[in-house]
């Protein structure tokens, strides 16, 4: 059928008709860009030595134009937020965590262990791997937070109580 218009998607003409034009494009604005399969990153890059004032006043003259400058920006599916301390994005990897452990202790008894470890790998597990070496050295109280939701995926898991007893020697 002929196509008229666009680029078939996982065409090899695809980068040739698509991003090469769009790379020259963004570049005539001397603007820093990074090009993906599906997605475009235009981007300003900043040296420490102009940071401290004029970063300052960028954002403020930003602030009153469309460009909404935000305290958070998701990257590749990585939240990082303004301090890069990580606390923010810690919480948005623990939210769907423990929506998909409460999920997956509803139907434990209709699936086998096996089903089981599969689905905890591939709804939790999955999360809480992706990117986890930028995490190095957060905050103490950050680490528990994750630790928490693997401790409740290792009880589902495993098939204990919530309070299972324990024995001290």
């Amino acid at each position: 059928m002929p196509l008229f218009y666009g680029v078939p998607q996982g065409s090899v003409l695809g980068p040739l008709l698509f991003t090469t034009p769009l790379s020259s494009f963004i570049h005539s604005y001397k603007l820093d860009h990074h090009l993906y399969p599906d997605d475009t990153q235009v981007y300003i890059s900043l040296s420490t030595a102009n940071t401290d004032p004029s970063l300052k006043q960028l954002i403020s003259s930003l602030r009153t134009s469309l460009v909404i400058v935000s305290d958070t920006v998701r990257n590749l599916g990585v939240t990082f937020d303004s301090d890069f301390n990580f606390r923010k994005p810690v919480s948005l990897t623990c939210r769907p965590c423990f929506y998909h452990i409460r999920a997956l202790r509803h139907i434990l008894c209709y699936i086998s262990l096996s089903v089981t470890n599969t689905i905890a790998t591939a709804l939790i597990t999955s999360r809480l791997d992706y990117c986890n070496s930028l995490l190095y050295d957060i905050a103490s109280k950050d680490i528990l937070k994750l630790q928490y939701v693997q401790n409740c995926l290792a009880r589902i898991v495993a098939w204990s109580p919530r309070f299972p007893h324990s024995i001290h020697f």
